[in-house]
């Protein structure tokens, strides 16, 4: 049993350090800070510990103040807004098309959002680029 307790030990306090919390409550959006953030003597199993990994984030839920932050409570700053007019581009061997579409959501670097094509009224998804443009494939 000991021994058991032993190996637990070893696999799980690599996972457990000082966590970073907010010190107000974020909303939802808010680009985080770094005096948005404290380190809390508190380890929490999965929460974040680097302040690193958070500033410069975008806080995707309500942050509460004292509460540890978690991979999937943040995402990529939205450079896309909803309702915006995007760039459509499609490429697939030599042929590019692009056209104008409006964002259906708001969307980061990398993330897959939908898009509403300004000519067919069509919906399609694709993937926002650092230049704000969208691409679409099939």
């Amino acid at each position: 049993m000991m021994k058991f307790f032993f190996i637990l030990m070893l696999i799980t306090g690599p996972l457990l350090a000082e966590t970073i919390v907010p010190i107000r409550t974020l909303a939802p959006g808010r680009v985080i800070l770094e005096s948005d953030l404290i380190q809390s003597e508190n380890s929490v199993l999965g929460a974040l510990s680097k302040l690193s990994s958070i500033t410069g984030k975008e806080a995707r839920i309500a942050l509460y103040a004292n509460r540890p932050i978690f991979p999937e409570d943040l995402r990529e700053p939205a450079i896309i807004k909803r309702n915006q007019i995007v760039t459509l581009v499609f490429q697939q061997n030599m042929i590019s098309i692009s056209t104008q579409g409006r964002a259906l959501a708001r969307g980061g670097i990398g993330e897959k959002i939908k898009v509403m094509n300004s000519t067919s009224k069509t919906v399609v998804i694709g993937q926002v680029q650092p230049d704000g443009s969208i691409w679409v494939t099939y």
